[in-house]
């Protein structure tokens, strides 16, 4: 998965999710696999995911 990091002239953008020049996002599939486990559909991933990560 390749990830866009907005540019900024005065490098005020902090991302949340994954932070600046950070590669490994195992932290996020856990997240996933734990709300799968907690009954979550798929469908309620992918939209709160999506939500969050790329917006």
């Amino acid at each position: 998965m390749n990830i866009d990091v907005p540019q900024d002239r005065d490098s005020s953008f902090e991302p949340k999710i994954v932070p600046k020049r950070k590669k490994d996002i195992s932290a996020i599939e856990e997240k996933i696999i734990s709300l799968y486990a907690k009954g979550m559909t798929t469908r309620q991933i992918s939209d709160i995911t999506h939500r969050y990560l790329w917006f």
